[in-house]
């Protein structure tokens, strides 16, 4: 062996080394960003709060926002959904649900819902402003599926 051979085969050791760390990096950094965080709310006309009654409806409301206990202002996402039953009018008899998404627009890439009825709804970064509303009548499909969970995925840029 000649001299200094066995520190140039540690020095291109230690290259490829590096290089495979950058590469882990890049990649794994990116996959991270594909992760939704997920919320689970439950809305429900015995359990979840009374905000409103009149003679011609009850409406029930349920939230969830991430950071956990922010204010709906300052938060990076949150999904408010009202419940309403209607008990006179063209709706008599019927439930509607009312989501408004809402959150601090530079941080959402996108935001999906989806309600115990299967219906389900993906707003992308593109058609989100600062306040998104989507209301679902129900009728009377969602008796049986009291307590209905509300689940809420959002990818943060």
């Amino acid at each position: 062996m000649r001299r200094g051979q066995s520190s140039l085969e540690y020095l291109i050791l230690i290259a490829v080394i590096v290089i495979l760390v950058t590469v882990v990096v890049r990649y794994a950094g990116s996959g991270a960003k594909e992760v939704p965080i997920t919320g689970t709310i439950y809305i429900d006309p015995e359990l979840s709060p009374v905000v409103e009654e009149t003679p011609q409806k009850i409406k029930w409301q349920a939230k969830y926002s991430y950071p956990p206990g922010c204010k709906a202002t300052k938060c990076d996402f949150y999904v408010s959904v009202n419940l309403k039953y209607y008990k006179t009018g063209n709706h008599k008899g019927e439930y509607r649900l009312d989501v408004y998404i809402g959150g601090e627009v530079s941080k959402i890439r996108r935001i999906r819902v989806s309600l115990c009825t299967g219906w389900e709804k993906v707003v992308d970064a593109n058609g989100f402003d600062r306040n998104y509303f989507v209301g679902y009548f129900a009728k009377n499909e969602l008796d049986p599926l009291f307590p209905c969970q509300v689940t809420v995925m959002a990818w943060i840029k």
